[in-house]
């Protein structure tokens, strides 16, 4: 259904528009400006996602994976690749009329990112990577909108967490993470922590190893290279290490 509405241009616009009406490309100024804003939105959708859920024993909550499946579903995700040692997905089978879902084996472990480079040649463009074992309630389209107003190669999606079961230090600037680093000592903790929830560009393919991980190998060097934005969110998030 169409709604009329009325808006003010640039004349400059206006003018590329009816040159393009002129030429015969459309036949009305609505039209252009239609597509024009069809293109825009478009760039904001995200068709693919990686649900890592590898390494030699993956611990998850068969509830919170399914509603995590929903939350991508309903944002507009048409493809699932699940990479996994696990045998067993036939409960996966109620989200299969919604979505292409494709189990990629791990034969033996990866580490999350050189897990993600099994799947280099079917991602096509920016696609989110979500880990298995969290439980989240995020706005994914805000994390879409966050990244593409960052001109970043990959958004993390950040938490607030106690001190003491943080896994990182994180040090931001506005949205930019000016220090990332993964696994350190308790002295170096800090009270932001990385929630599992990734929006990557395909560029990122170019720094992940056949063997090893997103936090420690890639996106440490992002940061350096001013490359990594960080969407700070106050939604429930759960870690299935954290009980």
């Amino acid at each position: 259904m169409q709604r009329k509405i009325s808006i003010s241009l640039d004349s400059r616009l206006i003018e590329n528009i009816d040159s393009l009406v002129k030429q015969g490309k459309t036949k009305k100024r609505s039209q252009v400006i239609e597509q024009i804003i069809k293109e825009f939105f478009k760039e904001q959708t995200i068709k693919q996602a990686v649900i890592l859920a590898g390494g030699e024993k993956p611990n998850f909550n068969k509830s919170d994976f399914n509603q995590n499946l929903r939350t991508i579903i309903n944002e507009g995700v048409e493809e699932i690749y699940i990479i996994t040692n696990l045998n067993e997905w036939d409960w996966l089978k109620q989200h299969q009329k919604n979505v292409n879902l494709h189990i990629i084996k791990e034969k033996t472990p990866l580490g999350t990112a050189g897990a993600l480079k099994l799947v280099e040649k079917e991602l096509s463009q920016r696609f989110f990577v979500i880990l298995a074992d969290i439980s989240f309630n995020i706005d994914l389209h805000k994390i879409i909108i966050s990244h593409i107003g960052s001109n970043s190669t990959a958004t993390i999606g950040i938490t607030t967490t106690e001190k003491r079961l943080s896994t990182d230090t994180i040090i931001m600037e506005g949205t930019k993470i000016k220090k990332f680093a993964y696994g350190v000592p308790p002295k170096e903790k800090s009270f932001l922590t990385n929630s599992g929830v990734y929006l990557l560009e395909k560029e990122i393919f170019k720094l992940i190893p056949k063997k090893g991980s997103l936090e420690n190998d890639v996106f440490s060097k992002l940061a350096t290279r001013e490359s990594l934005n960080g969407f700070l969110f106050s939604g429930k998030w759960r870690h299935m290490g954290y009980g």
